[in-house]
């Protein structure tokens, strides 16, 4: 039986007549009025709101009268979206919620309240105003894990989602006339913190000079292959299983990044999760459940500083579905542990430091990751004289 989906759809605005493409000083102002406040009207309460994954969207672009057409296009985004999980990631579907909040009152009459343009690998599109979307949606209005801005355009911007590790909340861009397959690829990001598994660079992804590293997807300067369960920099990634070697071609670049396969919801959008890309996803549920066991993922990282001879820039890296609670450090020149709280995101947690060798024996490196369960992993790199 399908439980009931509670989506949560922002209205904010409507198409102007001019070509749109402003600068983000540009953006229009909001308009502001006493006891201005958004409408929520949930349509069905999910039996457990708290674990649940809520997803908003946003119409930007679309005429007040072309509202039902945007609340249409979404609907059906969601149940192909339902009934392709409802086969590769049993259990997601009951946890999914929604409601849908107006905006319409703030939004200027003939412009776009989110975006602003910006040029990317292949053309412009648009970006999202993060400190206007915080604006707007704030988090005393619910807690969102992924908002969805639905453009209405002539103009072909490209659709992109941010990894679900990357902050509290992702943010996902779509075209009005944009289809399922795209939408489900898309969450793929932002829901699961999956990477792209195509390739469009020609090019190997750049990698720095390291004396030592605990992870080999910490050799690159984007670190994202250490955060994302289905791509690596190792072709014999534990990853992909231990048995099998992986592709060449991922993250973008043909060279230097690996997938699993060739077929994936993660490369073409159209077929269904490989099996790295699913059991990624069931442990993102599983999390979100508080059913996770699982220990924190922790690397480190050492390259011989740019700018100091002699010392070395030091990275500590930890990842945890429950959350990064802290990482400890420990050196020749600290005896003592060195406890650092996340820097970044709740998820995903990076610590940039220096360290030199002692005057006497061997420089190690030694980091506790611990997530918010209290679950802990331990690594250490050594680096002899």
């Amino acid at each position: 039986m399908r439980l009931p989906l509670l989506v949560v759809v922002l209205l904010s605005g409507c198409a102007p007549e001019r070509p749109w493409c402003e600068d983000k000083a540009a953006l229009p102002e909001l308009k502001r009025c006493a006891g201005c406040t958004p409408t929520v009207k949930e349509k069905i309460v999910s039996p457990d709101r708290e674990r649940s994954f809520h997803i908003a969207f946003v119409a930007e672009g679309f005429a007040r009268d072309d509202l039902p057409r945007f609340e249409n296009i979404t609907r059906t985004w969601l149940f192909d979206f339902t009934e392709r999980m409802d086969r590769e990631v049993p259990g997601l579907t009951p946890m999914l919620n929604a409601s849908w909040i107006d905006f319409r009152d703030l939004a200027p009459d003939d412009g776009f309240v989110l975006g602003s343009c910006a040029t990317q690998m292949r053309g412009v599109h648009i970006l999202v105003d993060a400190e206007r979307m915080n604006e707007l949606v704030p988090e005393t209005l619910g807690r969102f894990d992924v908002i969805v801005v639905v453009v209405n355009t002539p103009t072909r911007y490209r659709e992109n989602g941010t990894l679900a590790w990357y902050g509290s909340r992702s943010v996902v861009m779509m075209n009005s006339w944009s289809n399922g397959n795209v939408f489900a690829h898309e969450l793929g990001h932002a829901l699961f913190g999956l990477h792209d598994e195509y390739t469009e660079l020609e090019s190997s992804i750049e990698r720095v000079s390291t004396s030592a590293a605990s992870d080999e997807d910490l050799s690159a300067r984007d670190i994202a292959a250490f955060f994302s369960a289905n791509v690596s920099l190792n072709p014999s990634s534990p990853k992909f299983g231990g048995e099998r070697q992986g592709v060449e071609g991922a993250m973008g670049y043909q060279l230097g990044a690996y997938r699993f396969g060739e077929a994936c919801l993660m490369n073409d959008g159209e077929s269904a999760m490989c099996p790295v890309c699913q059991k990624a996803a069931e442990e993102r549920v599983r999390a979100r459940r508080s059913a996770s066991i699982t220990n924190p993922k922790c690397g480190l990282r050492l390259s011989p500083s740019p700018s100091t001879p002699g010392q070395f820039d030091l990275l500590v890296a930890a990842f945890d579905w429950d959350g990064v609670k802290e990482m400890r450090l420990r050196t020749p020149a600290s005896a003592q542990w060195t406890t650092t709280p996340p820097a970044n995101s709740a998820m995903a947690s990076q610590l940039f430091t220096s360290v030199s060798p002692p005057a006497v024996g061997d420089l190690f490196v030694e980091a506790v990751c611990v997530d918010r369960k209290g679950h802990e992993t331990s690594v250490r790199v050594d680096l002899a004289r």
